[in-house]
C-alpha cells in the first residue's frame, strides 16, 4: 500500500486527491469539513484558493458579480422554531451579525467585506434557479450544511444561516 506520508509527500497527495474530485464532481461535491482543513500560501484561507481557482477559470478578469443583491430583501431575520440558537436571515443580517451570533452559515456567495472576521463561516453553494447543472449534488450540499450547523452548535455557537433574502 503506498503511504504519501513515509515520503513526506502527503499535501501533495491530498492536492492532486481534491484536485481530481473537484474536476470530476465539481467543487461542490468537497465537504464543508475538508474545505474548513485547507490554507495556502501564509494568510491564504480556502476562501482565497477558490477565488484564485475563480480567477484562473475566468482568465484573470475580474468578478463581475454583483453583491449588493438589488431587489432582494436582504434584511429580514427570525430564530428558529425549535432552536433559538440558529439564526435565520437576509445577507443584510451578516452585515448586521446580532450581538450573540458567533459562526455563520452562508448559502449564497458574499463578498469579502461580508465575511465575518474571527469566527467560523461557512459557504455553501446554492443557486436559485431549477437548471439540475446549476446545484449539481444538490441532495448533498443541502445534508452538508445541516451538518455544518450541527456541529457548529454542538460547539455551543449561536449560527447565523443566512441567504440573500428570506
Amino acid at each position: 500500500m503506498f503511504r504519501a506520508d513515509h515520503l513526506n509527500d502527503t499535501d501533495t497527495v491530498a492536492a492532486i486527491a481534491g484536485g481530481l474530485l473537484g474536476a470530476a464532481y465539481g467543487a461542490s461535491a468537497v465537504p464543508v469539513r475538508w474545505r474548513a482543513l485547507l490554507h495556502g500560501w501564509p494568510g491564504m484561507t480556502a476562501r482565497g484558493l477558490v477565488g484564485l481557482a475563480s480567477a484562473i477559470y475566468r482568465g484573470g478578469e475580474p468578478d463581475q458579480f454583483d453583491f449588493t443583491y438589488p431587489g432582494s430583501p436582504v434584511g429580514t431575520v427570525a430564530r428558529h422554531p425549535y432552536d433559538d440558537g440558529v439564526v435565520l436571515g437576509g445577507i443584510g443580517v451578516l452585515r448586521r451579525l446580532p450581538a450573540d451570533v458567533d459562526a455563520v452559515v452562508s448559502l449564497c456567495r458574499v463578498a469579502d467585506d461580508d465575511v465575518p472576521v474571527g469566527m467560523p463561516h461557512v459557504e455553501v453553494r446554492l443557486i436559485d434557479r431549477l437548471d439540475t447543472d446549476e446545484n449539481r449534488h444538490l441532495n448533498f450540499v443541502l445534508l452538508d450544511a445541516a451538518r455544518a450547523v450541527e456541529q457548529l452548535r454542538r460547539e455551543g455557537r449561536t449560527v447565523l444561516v443566512h441567504c440573500v433574502g428570506t
